[in-house]
């Protein structure tokens, strides 16, 4: 396990142990209207999306957004009170979970892809690399923004499922905004990160790693911590319904999300790319037991975790 998911696991730990049973134990009200006050962590672009709905405000919630960067920045803030909800990556929420950090999946954010065309990532190579097939990458460095995280997993999974062999694969762990340069000049032969940004810097996609690994699959889901939904559960139910509402609004409206996707991006996204680029996948449902599955599954095989996890301790209700 590399560096950065190590980080993530060791600090969400640690918070565990530090703030177990410091949670706020209900939420505030606010006294004028009687909404339900919530603080909510929420990544950068394209996931500040559902809070830009009115279906939160509509099941009577006051939401102040707070950005986080990182699962190991949002997990003492949820596990600690300060955050009643936080968006966090599938994989390593699982990680922590199995570590143990009392987390439970509340709703999905965004999903992987059905089809090629809908996976917003790939592994992208230069367009006179000569490499077109999942075997030519045997032997190659291939960049990700973690090891051990969702992109390393989907990427092997689907190189072995293409007829290539992950294990003669040298994947590299580089920050994501330096992914497209580094397959530019050589310095690596391929990298997973965005699909339309790499092909925007002269980069060809020959593999859509999530769709072939792990389709239709959460990507990204909303988190509390076992505590809070223990003891709000119907503040936990009326959230994870606003935020399948909110899913199903922008699934409908894809250049709305192509707008927010443009202001909202630290990066900076213009709004030709944006026209062409694949959005994230706003799935109208409920997270599906077997779609997570697979991805537990494939942590296993690729030794992120260490045993499977059962999904009655990560899914809300079970």
């Amino acid at each position: 396990m590399g560096r950065r998911r190590t980080m993530w696991v060791g600090l969400a730990v640690a918070a565990a142990v530090a703030v177990a049973g410091c949670g706020a134990d209900s939420p505030e009200k606010d006294e004028r209207g009687g909404a339900t006050r919530l603080t909510v962590g929420v990544g950068a672009g394209a996931f500040v999306a559902p809070l830009e709905t009115t279906r939160f405000s509509d099941a009577g919630f006051d939401v102040k957004q707070q950005n986080v960067t990182s699962g190991s920045v949002a997990v003492p803030l949820v596990l600690n009170g300060q955050l009643q909800f936080s968006q966090a990556d599938t994989v390593g929420a699982l990680t922590a979970i199995a570590k143990g950090v009392p987390l439970v999946f509340v709703a999905a954010v965004t999903s992987t892809g059905a089809k090629a065309d809908q996976d917003s990532t790939a592994i992208l190579v230069k367009r006179d690399s000569g490499l077109k097939a999942a075997a030519d990458l045997n032997g190659k460095k291939v960049g990700v923004n973690g090891i051990g995280g969702a992109a390393q997993i989907a990427a092997a999974a689907a190189i072995d499922k293409l007829g290539g062999d992950s294990t003669k694969v040298d994947f590299v762990e580089l920050p994501p905004n330096s992914l497209t340069g580094a397959v530019a000049d050589g310095t690596l032969a391929a990298a997973v990160t965005n699909r339309s940004e790499g092909q925007a810097e002269g980069l060809d996609p020959i593999i859509a790693p999530t769709a072939e690994a792990m389709p239709s699959a959460p990507l990204i889901v909303w988190v509390t911590s076992r505590q809070y939904a223990e003891k709000n559960p119907d503040v936990v139910k009326k959230f994870a319904a606003a935020a399948e509402k909110a899913n199903d609004e922008l699934s409908r409206d894809p250049e709305r999300v192509r707008r927010i996707v443009v202001e909202k991006s630290t990066a900076k996204i213009s709004p030709e790319l944006a026209k062409t680029m694949a959005l994230p996948q706003f799935a109208p449902t409920t997270i599906q037991r077997d779609r997570l599955q697979t991805i537990v599954d494939l942590m296993v095989q690729y030794k992120v975790m260490e045993k499977p996890i059962s999904l009655d301790t990560v899914l809300l209700g079970s």
